[in-house]
């Protein structure tokens, strides 16, 4: 079968059936990530699309005057309640073994991006700004990281979300351009010299292992991940035991908790062995880091050698019915996920306009998905749409989208979010210095209840254990 050609910006072509059992792990690709986006592909098909962006510089006249734009560098003149435009990349896979991720996020940061604009744009200082997403396709190769870097410095763009594929070398060539990055933080990221970056997400997967404990009542915790994510999770299993330094909490540190990490080697889908060995130590939680598919394979696996355990994952789901299918309905009830519905926060206060915006997004979707609010992806209010609300919120703060200014803000500031009021921090292990960058995060796990997912519980992540 010949695939179809696929615009650098857009990333779009459909995506057979089989592809993308493929890639959800059923096929024999492993697919993996750790507190990023996991997630199963809502849509298997569709037709080619293309956005065209202008070359590397960009000119808006208006009757009050006139705003030039290159790069990510804007000048303005001397204007007043202008409409003008902004673009703003969300570079992601749309191809490769990753790409359903990019696929699943995109039609909701679309969504959201359409009600902005519909509603006149987003007031920053003086003016309004309507949104123009592009979505270059990184492919999950790190050789196009600099080049999808080029693409949004060509394009004009002013900032780059929901990256999680691609950290320094592409992180850096957007920094040296004056141009707002914004993704999960890595040990790659070099804070001193990234002095546009905002990290959104820190080690989330310490606090969703704290949150699953206390839902569980665990007493026996086993990190069971890829090959490739082992020394991350070496060193997040090494906070736990510490107790963050230290700090908060102390579940794992008093040994009220065990915990152990186990690898499995990557493309290796027979994960009876590890099961058994799990069973045998008395492991009662098993903390899944694989791809959606290969996490609802491992707990089929599970059940057929008549092993009950707890489950759960820092990534996110989307389509359910494809994880029910894979694991069956009867062996995945109660695995958790990590997806925050922002209406459903019982503890943690969201303001009621962002519920509300959430609530219209998936009502839309639920007409090209074929699926109510409770079957669909979820995972975009943490990042894609979550990234963007918080990219807005500190424009807003800042009266500019000049990203001196919106750092000035950003650096141990708060924001409004999806999940609830959020600050940055991350001093007590990323070595932060004066620039608290790194944004602790609400977590909520959804769990499977029958066919749809359900709210499991929440915890809220400290700034400075981000």
């Amino acid at each position: 079968m010949t695939s179809e050609p696929k615009n650098e910006i857009s990333g779009r072509g459909p995506i057979s059936r089989r592809r993308f059992l493929e890639l959800a792990g059923t096929s024999g690709a492993a697919i993996g990530l750790a507190g990023g986006l996991g997630g199963l592909l809502a849509a298997c098909g569709g037709e080619e699309t293309t956005t065209t962006t202008a070359a590397a510089a960009t000119t808006t006249t208006a009757a009050a005057g006139a705003t030039t734009t290159t790069g990510a560098q804007t000048t303005t003149s001397v204007v007043s309640g202008q409409t003008k435009t902004m673009k703003i990349g969300c570079t992601m896979p749309f191809s490769g073994n990753f790409g359903f991720y990019g696929l699943a996020l995109r039609p909701y940061v679309e969504a959201m991006v359409a009600m902005l604009n519909e509603a006149g744009g987003v007031p920053v200082g003086n003016d309004a700004y309507k949104i123009e997403m592009l979505f270059p396709d990184d492919g999950a190769d790190p050789k196009r990281g600099p080049i999808c870097a080029q693409q949004l410095i060509d394009a004009g763009a002013v900032a780059n979300i929901g990256n999680f594929t691609q950290y320094q070398p592409f992180t850096f060539a957007l920094n040296q351009a004056g141009i707002i990055s914004m993704s999960n933080m890595s040990n790659s990221i070099d804070l001193a010299l990234d002095k546009y970056f905002i990290a959104t997400t820190g080690y989330t997967g310490t606090f969703c292992s704290y949150l699953a404990a206390k839902i569980y009542n665990s007493k026996k915790v086993a990190i069971y991940c890829y090959d490739w994510l082992g020394p991350d999770y070496e060193k997040t299993m090494g906070l736990m035991k510490s107790g963050h330094g230290g700090g908060y909490p102390t579940d794992f540190s008093t040994g009220k908790v065990d915990l152990q990490l186990a690898i499995q080697v990557s493309g290796n889908q027979d994960f009876s062995g590890t099961l058994s060995k799990f069973h045998d130590e008395g492991v009662d939680t098993i903390f899944c880091e694989f791809g959606p598919g290969d996490y609802a394979l491992a707990i089929k696996q599970a059940a057929d050698q008549g092993y009950d355990f707890n489950w759960y994952t820092a990534g996110s789901m989307t389509d359910l019915k494809e994880f029910i299918s894979i694991g069956g309905k009867d062996n995945v009830q109660n695995a958790m996920a990590n997806c925050p519905v922002p209406w459903l926060f019982k503890e943690i206060a969201v303001l009621p306009e962002l519920q509300d915006m959430a609530k219209k997004i998936t009502d839309g979707m639920e007409g090209p998905t074929g699926l109510p609010w409770n079957q669909q992806y979820l995972g975009a209010f943490q990042y894609g749409c979550g990234h963007l609300q918080i990219l807005l919120d500190l424009m807003k703060q800042a009266g500019s989208i000049d990203p001196d200014a919106i750092m000035e803000k950003a650096i141990g500031g708060t924001v409004e979010a999806f999940t609830g009021k959020l600050s940055m921090g991350g001093q007590n292990f990323w070595n932060v210095g004066d620039r608290p960058v790194i944004m602790g995060t609400n977590i909520m796990f959804i769990k499977v209840a029958g066919d749809v997912y359900e709210y499991a519980g929440e915890i809220a992540q400290p700034a400075e254990f981000a």
